[in-house]
Protein backbone atom coordinates (compact mmCIF):
# COMPACT_ATOMS: atom_id res chain seq x y z
CA UNK A 1 0.00 0.00 0.00
CA UNK A 2 1.09 3.41 -0.71
CA UNK A 3 1.61 6.09 1.26
CA UNK A 4 -1.37 8.18 -0.07
CA UNK A 5 -3.70 4.90 0.06
CA UNK A 6 -2.53 4.48 4.03
CA UNK A 7 -3.31 8.14 4.40
CA UNK A 8 -6.89 8.05 2.85
CA UNK A 9 -7.31 4.98 5.01
CA UNK A 10 -6.36 6.57 8.14
CA UNK A 11 -8.36 9.40 7.27
CA UNK A 12 -11.64 7.08 6.22
CA UNK A 13 -11.49 5.36 9.87
CA UNK A 14 -11.46 8.70 11.97
CA UNK A 15 -14.19 10.03 9.83
CA UNK A 16 -16.31 7.06 10.71
CA UNK A 17 -15.31 7.16 14.47
CA UNK A 18 -16.63 11.02 14.67
CA UNK A 19 -19.64 10.25 12.67
CA UNK A 20 -20.76 7.11 15.06
CA UNK A 21 -19.85 8.04 17.98
CA UNK A 22 -22.35 11.06 18.45
CA UNK A 23 -24.97 8.92 17.64
CA UNK A 24 -23.92 6.79 20.50
CA UNK A 25 -23.41 9.25 22.79
CA UNK A 26 -27.34 10.89 22.23
CA UNK A 27 -28.54 7.16 24.37
CA UNK A 28 -26.66 7.93 27.05
CA UNK A 29 -28.29 10.13 30.00
CA UNK A 30 -26.94 11.92 32.53
CA UNK A 31 -28.37 12.96 35.50
CA UNK A 32 -32.14 11.90 36.61
CA UNK A 33 -35.05 12.06 34.04
CA UNK A 34 -37.32 14.05 34.72
CA UNK A 35 -40.11 12.52 35.59
CA UNK A 36 -38.45 10.09 37.89
CA UNK A 37 -36.49 12.97 39.71
CA UNK A 38 -37.45 13.54 43.08
CA UNK A 39 -37.66 17.09 42.61
CA UNK A 40 -40.78 18.22 40.68
CA UNK A 41 -41.93 21.86 39.80
CA UNK A 42 -44.98 23.46 41.10
CA UNK A 43 -47.00 26.10 39.66
CA UNK A 44 -49.11 27.78 42.08
CA UNK A 45 -49.53 31.28 41.94
CA UNK A 46 -52.11 31.53 43.87
CA UNK A 47 -53.51 29.64 46.58
CA UNK A 48 -56.64 30.14 49.08
CA UNK A 49 -57.38 27.50 52.18
CA UNK A 50 -58.67 26.68 55.77
CA UNK A 51 -57.10 25.97 58.78
CA UNK A 52 -57.49 24.99 62.56
CA UNK A 53 -54.85 24.37 65.30
CA UNK A 54 -54.27 25.73 69.02
CA UNK A 55 -52.99 29.06 70.28
CA UNK A 56 -50.85 29.11 73.35
CA UNK A 57 -50.95 32.38 75.08
CA UNK A 58 -48.35 33.06 77.69
CA UNK A 59 -48.88 34.27 80.72
CA UNK A 60 -46.43 36.11 82.76
CA UNK A 61 -47.52 36.45 86.08
CA UNK A 62 -51.10 38.03 87.29
CA UNK A 63 -53.13 35.37 85.18
CA UNK A 64 -55.74 37.54 83.29
CA UNK A 65 -54.54 36.81 80.21
CA UNK A 66 -56.71 34.54 77.65
CA UNK A 67 -56.62 30.91 78.74
CA UNK A 68 -54.59 28.76 76.83
CA UNK A 69 -54.75 26.28 74.75
CA UNK A 70 -57.39 28.12 72.53
CA UNK A 71 -58.75 25.91 69.59
CA UNK A 72 -58.31 27.78 66.73
CA UNK A 73 -59.69 27.95 62.94
CA UNK A 74 -59.08 30.28 59.97
CA UNK A 75 -58.27 31.03 56.48
CA UNK A 76 -55.37 31.97 54.34
CA UNK A 77 -53.95 33.39 50.85
CA UNK A 78 -50.92 32.52 49.56
CA UNK A 79 -49.14 34.27 46.74
CA UNK A 80 -45.98 33.10 44.63
CA UNK A 81 -43.98 35.82 44.20
CA UNK A 82 -40.84 34.44 42.60
CA UNK A 83 -38.38 31.55 43.11
CA UNK A 84 -38.53 30.43 46.56
CA UNK A 85 -40.77 33.39 48.15
CA UNK A 86 -44.23 33.63 49.06
CA UNK A 87 -46.43 35.95 50.34
CA UNK A 88 -49.04 35.26 52.60
CA UNK A 89 -52.05 36.59 54.66
CA UNK A 90 -54.14 34.77 57.42
CA UNK A 91 -56.66 35.47 59.93
CA UNK A 92 -57.97 33.09 62.74
CA UNK A 93 -60.08 33.22 65.82
CA UNK A 94 -60.69 31.39 68.64
CA UNK A 95 -63.11 31.33 71.76
CA UNK A 96 -61.66 31.38 75.30
CA UNK A 97 -62.22 33.21 78.67
CA UNK A 98 -60.04 35.46 81.03
CA UNK A 99 -59.87 36.01 84.79
CA UNK A 100 -61.35 39.05 86.32
CA UNK A 101 -59.40 40.73 89.30
CA UNK A 102 -60.23 43.82 91.27
CA UNK A 103 -57.36 45.05 92.83
CA UNK A 104 -59.99 46.57 95.39
CA UNK A 105 -60.26 43.51 97.48
CA UNK A 106 -57.85 40.90 99.58
CA UNK A 107 -55.15 38.18 97.23
CA UNK A 108 -57.70 35.64 98.91
CA UNK A 109 -61.04 37.26 97.39
CA UNK A 110 -60.09 39.48 94.15
CA UNK A 111 -60.70 36.55 91.90
CA UNK A 112 -64.48 37.77 91.03
CA UNK A 113 -65.19 35.38 88.09
CA UNK A 114 -64.41 34.63 84.48
CA UNK A 115 -65.19 36.21 81.61
CA UNK A 116 -65.97 34.88 77.93
CA UNK A 117 -64.10 36.64 74.99
CA UNK A 118 -62.86 35.93 71.39
CA UNK A 119 -59.39 36.28 70.53
CA UNK A 120 -58.61 37.10 66.97
CA UNK A 121 -55.07 37.20 64.95
CA UNK A 122 -54.62 39.07 61.67
CA UNK A 123 -50.80 38.15 60.31
CA UNK A 124 -49.18 39.04 56.91
CA UNK A 125 -45.68 38.02 56.16
CA UNK A 126 -43.17 36.00 53.34
CA UNK A 127 -42.47 32.13 53.40
CA UNK A 128 -39.13 31.28 51.88
CA UNK A 129 -38.95 27.40 50.48
CA UNK A 130 -35.31 26.30 50.78
CA UNK A 131 -36.21 23.91 47.51
CA UNK A 132 -37.34 27.27 45.36
CA UNK A 133 -40.37 26.57 43.74
CA UNK A 134 -39.91 23.00 43.36
CA UNK A 135 -40.73 19.99 46.08
CA UNK A 136 -39.01 17.22 47.17
CA UNK A 137 -40.92 13.80 46.66
CA UNK A 138 -44.17 16.32 46.71
CA UNK A 139 -42.57 18.08 50.25
CA UNK A 140 -41.26 21.43 50.29
CA UNK A 141 -40.43 22.87 53.59
CA UNK A 142 -41.00 26.75 54.40
CA UNK A 143 -39.43 29.55 57.23
CA UNK A 144 -42.12 32.06 57.57
CA UNK A 145 -41.83 35.88 58.70
CA UNK A 146 -44.36 38.62 59.39
CA UNK A 147 -46.60 40.78 61.35
CA UNK A 148 -50.03 41.28 62.09
CA UNK A 149 -52.30 42.57 64.74
CA UNK A 150 -53.94 40.55 67.79
CA UNK A 151 -57.34 41.53 69.57
CA UNK A 152 -60.14 40.26 71.34
CA UNK A 153 -63.67 42.30 69.74
CA UNK A 154 -66.51 42.90 71.94
CA UNK A 155 -64.05 42.84 74.83
CA UNK A 156 -62.85 45.88 74.78
CA UNK A 157 -64.62 47.38 78.47
CA UNK A 158 -61.90 47.34 81.49
CA UNK A 159 -62.62 45.17 84.34
CA UNK A 160 -62.49 46.12 88.14
CA UNK A 161 -58.93 46.62 88.17
CA UNK A 162 -58.78 48.75 84.86
CA UNK A 163 -57.51 45.75 82.59
CA UNK A 164 -58.32 44.88 79.17
CA UNK A 165 -56.51 42.67 76.83
CA UNK A 166 -57.68 44.98 73.82
CA UNK A 167 -55.20 45.80 70.71
CA UNK A 168 -51.30 44.26 70.31
CA UNK A 169 -49.28 44.60 67.57
CA UNK A 170 -47.73 41.36 66.91
CA UNK A 171 -44.47 39.98 65.30
CA UNK A 172 -44.35 36.33 63.49
CA UNK A 173 -41.92 33.53 62.84
CA UNK A 174 -41.95 30.21 62.20
CA UNK A 175 -41.78 26.86 60.09
CA UNK A 176 -44.27 25.31 57.92
CA UNK A 177 -44.55 22.05 55.39
CA UNK A 178 -46.61 21.94 52.18
CA UNK A 179 -47.18 18.26 51.16
CA UNK A 180 -48.55 18.66 47.66
CA UNK A 181 -51.39 16.11 47.18
CA UNK A 182 -52.54 17.19 43.39
CA UNK A 183 -52.92 19.44 41.14
CA UNK A 184 -54.88 21.95 42.97
CA UNK A 185 -54.47 20.91 46.34
CA UNK A 186 -52.30 20.49 49.05
CA UNK A 187 -51.81 19.57 53.31
CA UNK A 188 -49.99 22.02 55.61
CA UNK A 189 -48.66 22.25 58.90
CA UNK A 190 -47.01 25.30 60.43
CA UNK A 191 -45.51 25.53 64.14
CA UNK A 192 -44.99 29.41 64.59
CA UNK A 193 -44.52 32.10 67.21
CA UNK A 194 -46.23 35.20 68.21
CA UNK A 195 -44.27 37.92 69.92
CA UNK A 196 -46.83 40.69 71.27
CA UNK A 197 -46.54 42.96 74.11
CA UNK A 198 -48.99 42.89 77.10
CA UNK A 199 -50.00 45.47 79.21
CA UNK A 200 -50.80 46.63 82.83
CA UNK A 201 -52.65 49.23 84.50
CA UNK A 202 -51.09 50.77 87.21
CA UNK A 203 -53.49 49.64 89.61
CA UNK A 204 -52.24 45.92 89.50
CA UNK A 205 -49.47 47.43 91.70
CA UNK A 206 -51.59 49.57 93.82
CA UNK A 207 -52.99 48.20 97.37
CA UNK A 208 -56.02 48.68 99.20
CA UNK A 209 -57.70 46.11 101.46
CA UNK A 210 -54.74 44.03 101.37
CA UNK A 211 -50.54 44.52 101.49
CA UNK A 212 -49.96 42.28 98.79
CA UNK A 213 -50.38 43.96 94.68
CA UNK A 214 -51.54 41.97 92.49
CA UNK A 215 -48.23 42.49 90.41
CA UNK A 216 -45.96 43.71 93.58
CA UNK A 217 -43.00 43.90 91.53
CA UNK A 218 -41.64 43.90 87.41
CA UNK A 219 -42.59 45.98 84.65
CA UNK A 220 -46.54 46.72 83.70
CA UNK A 221 -45.52 46.06 80.22
CA UNK A 222 -43.61 42.99 78.90
CA UNK A 223 -43.01 41.24 75.31
CA UNK A 224 -44.70 37.66 75.30
CA UNK A 225 -43.88 34.71 72.90
CA UNK A 226 -47.13 32.78 72.06
CA UNK A 227 -46.34 30.16 70.31
CA UNK A 228 -48.90 28.36 67.58
CA UNK A 229 -49.29 25.12 65.84
CA UNK A 230 -52.19 24.45 62.94
CA UNK A 231 -52.70 21.99 59.88
CA UNK A 232 -54.72 22.85 57.00
CA UNK A 233 -55.79 22.45 53.75
CA UNK A 234 -55.36 24.75 50.46
CA UNK A 235 -56.63 24.94 46.70
CA UNK A 236 -54.55 26.82 44.09
CA UNK A 237 -56.96 29.02 42.25
CA UNK A 238 -56.58 31.24 39.05
CA UNK A 239 -53.57 28.84 37.13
Amino acid sequence: MSRAAGIRTVLAALVTLGTVAPLGAQTTIVGTEPDKSPFQSIIDPTRVGAFGGLLFVTDNGPGVTPKSPIPIVGVRYDYHVAGPTYFNASLATGHTTRTILDYNRSAATRNIGEKNTWLMALDVGFDIAPTGDRTWKGIQPLAHLGAGYVFTPGDTREDASGYTFGGKFSMSWGFGVRWVTGKNRELRADLGWRLWKMNYPGTYQSTISDPMAIMPTGPLDAWTSNRIVTVGYTWGVFR
